[in-house]
């Protein structure tokens, strides 16, 4: 029992799921909070900014994909599992890591990747409509690849 209380936990970041109406885009929000703060401990080092995306992305991915799995849900992608989410803002706005001048820009990444969360575009609906472990994140990794890609074309743009 302990195992799917602790599952359950991780999976809903940390209950943050269990917020009525909305958990998905609280837990963005809480994301993009904590991704704010990260970017502002990190030093300018090209290879630890790379590095801590990398450990931090795995650190989500992997313990959610287990226990995603342990539960053996009837649907697994549950609206109370927001830790996609969260994988989803990460890869969304890893571009701001490696971009000085972001202002406003962390804003625009939510926003874009609450789009294609949302609207499920470009094949991303398709991923949702699977049902296996692995396809409650595949979704949110296409989506926030594709968010990450625009606001990249965005910053090169704005110059």
């Amino acid at each position: 029992m302990k195992k799917n209380t602790l599952a359950r936990g991780f999976l809903s970041f940390g209950g943050i799921g269990f917020v009525p109406a909305i958990p998905g885009t609280v837990a963005s929000s809480i994301a993009l909070l904590l991704l704010v703060w990260a970017d502002g401990l990190l030093g300018l080092d090209f290879f630890y900014r790379t590095l801590f995306l990398f450990i931090l992305g795995a650190l989500v991915f992997f313990p959610s994909l287990f226990a995603t799995r342990k539960l053996q849900l009837s649907s697994n992608d549950q609206p109370w599992i927001v830790m996609d989410e969260v994988l989803g803002m990460i890869l969304a706005l890893a571009p701001l890591f490696f971009w000085y001048e972001t202002d406003y820009w962390w804003f625009v990444g939510f926003g874009l990747f609450r789009f294609f969360d949302i609207v499920k575009p470009l094949g991303i609906r398709f991923l949702d409509q699977k049902n296996t472990p692995i396809s409650v994140f595949l979704d949110d990794i296409v989506a926030g690849s594709y968010a990450g890609g625009c606001l990249l074309i965005l910053l090169y743009v704005a110059g």
